[in-house]
């Protein structure tokens, strides 16, 4: 028991491709802070970031991976939205796989977005369960600011922070030089939509986390994803009137951050109000 350990890994986009790098440098100063959090010591985290790109402060229990990857000029993502999540998935999965690389294959991985937060009880849960191939999130919480967050009851489907899975799940996808290929590579390191796929299609016991696993903060400028605010999504004139049942779940899934909140995912209390 004492080997097994859970792998955070924490891909860091390129700092010039970033308008506002101090905006990101503080969102990643949180989520090392959440991680910080785990109940149990089983666990090490990889920041994976270009050579020169001005990290946070980290202690020992995180490992800084430099890479010398170009710039990832992304295409315009009005005019071919497949090529643009092509790209995205492309530089996220080379960094991931740089940190897969330093893990024990009887370990496991989790990928964590540098603006999310992931529950201390995570790595805990994960050592005493060693056996299975993984699990991914579906219960978890939106973030935008402020004092609220969104229940989410398919987390997986919206966040990159969901998938937990053992290493050596990766070696029946390698080539014979022990390699991925560059489509496996973006599938299922620099996606978080399709290891449930190739876990059902091998047949793998993959199931869900049976507690909220993460917080996926969004409505933040410098994202990728550019998701839309919790206030925008939840109070939407055209959820309101189109999709009234819609704008009533939203409500009802409502949750203040308080003190268990906080506690559960580490939370930094700077950061809201309530």
């Amino acid at each position: 028991m004492s080997n097994m350990k859970l792998n955070f890994i924490i891909p860091v986009r390129h700092y010039l491709s970033v308008k506002d790098w101090d905006s990101v440098k503080s969102n990643l100063v949180d989520t090392i802070h959440s991680i910080n959090g785990q109940s149990s010591s089983n666990w090490h985290c990889y920041i994976v970031a270009n050579e020169g790109t001005d990290l946070p402060e980290v202690n020992e229990k995180f490992t800084i991976i430099n890479v010398r990857f170009p710039l990832n000029n992304l295409p315009d993502k009005t005019r071919d939205i497949q090529l643009f999540y092509d790209k995205v998935r492309e530089d996220k999965g080379l960094r991931v796989y740089e940190a897969v690389k330093h893990c024990n294959k009887n370990t496991f991985f989790m990928v964590v977005d540098y603006d999310d937060y992931v529950n201390s009880s995570i790595t805990d849960f994960v050592v005493k369960d060693a056996d299975k191939p993984g699990w991914f999130i579906s219960m978890g919480y939106l973030y935008s600011g402020g004092g609220y967050l969104l229940k989410h009851n398919k987390f997986d489907e919206v966040c990159g922070t969901s998938n937990i899975v053992k290493v050596s799940f990766l070696d029946r996808y390698t080539s014979q030089d022990g390699q991925l290929s560059l489509d496996k590579i973006k599938e299922l390191l620099g996606s978080h939509r399709f290891i449930k796929k190739y876990m059902n299609a091998e047949g793998y016991d993959y199931k869900a986390l049976p507690f909220p696993g993460a917080i996926y903060n969004i409505g933040i400028s410098s994202s990728t994803s550019q998701t839309p605010s919790i206030i925008r999504r939840v109070f939407s004139p055209k959820n309101i009137i189109k999709k009234p049942f819609d704008f009533i779940n939203n409500i009802l899934n409502l949750r203040l951050i308080d003190e268990k909140i906080i506690r559960s995912f580490n939370f930094n209390k700077s950061k809201n109000t309530y």
